[in-house]
């Protein structure tokens, strides 16, 4: 080390590696946690839920009664199920949510303190769930459409373009028109 080009380059090495070293304490062992609000998920839900009424309607589109009758219908009859770490009545919460304001996956964390793939999955349980009860819910009263409304018989504006599909019913009903 007689030269001083070496000292200084050893000098430069030292303060590239204590750079880097910050940089890597600083990205990986000394994190800021990214979900740490005084108000996570199920707290905030049952501030809204014992809120006011108004407020419950502005997060959910709902008032208190229906989200609770809802809820109480979505465990009995389809399987809604919390788990360890999530309730069911924010599951529904969150998918309310999401529906209600608009809003996407990101905004949902946050509101939440949930990562985006718990909201993402628990979004999708909501939507099978739902899909299983519309096809108790959502059906027709006669499944074969063997007669046709009223409302499309006498108005003029809907009459021409089911009068094809009536004719084509009919045919496959072996209905007489």
């Amino acid at each position: 080390m007689d030269n001083p080009g070496d000292e200084e380059e050893i000098d430069q090495l030292i303060c590239v590696c204590g750079h880097l070293i910050q940089v890597y304490l600083e990205k990986y062992i000394l994190k800021t946690p990214c979900m740490r609000s005084s108000q996570t998920d199920f707290i905030w839900l049952m501030e809204v839920l014992q809120g006011n009424e108004s407020r419950c309607y502005n997060m959910f589109r709902m008032d208190k009664h229906v989200f609770v009758m809802l809820l109480n219908d979505l465990e009995n009859n389809y399987k809604l199920k919390g788990s360890r770490n999530i309730s069911s009545a924010e599951i529904l919460g969150i998918f309310l949510y999401i529906l209600g304001q608009g809003i996407g996956n990101r905004n949902a964390q946050e509101r939440f303190q949930r990562s985006g793939e718990t909201v993402n999955r628990y979004f999708d349980v909501m939507l099978d769930i739902l899909y299983e009860m519309a096809k108790v819910i959502i059906k027709p009263l006669d499944p074969e459409f063997r007669s046709t409304p009223q409302e499309i018989l006498s108005n003029s504006r809907y009459m021409p373009h089911f009068k094809v599909c009536i004719i084509v019913n009919a045919v496959k009903f072996d209905i007489s028109i």
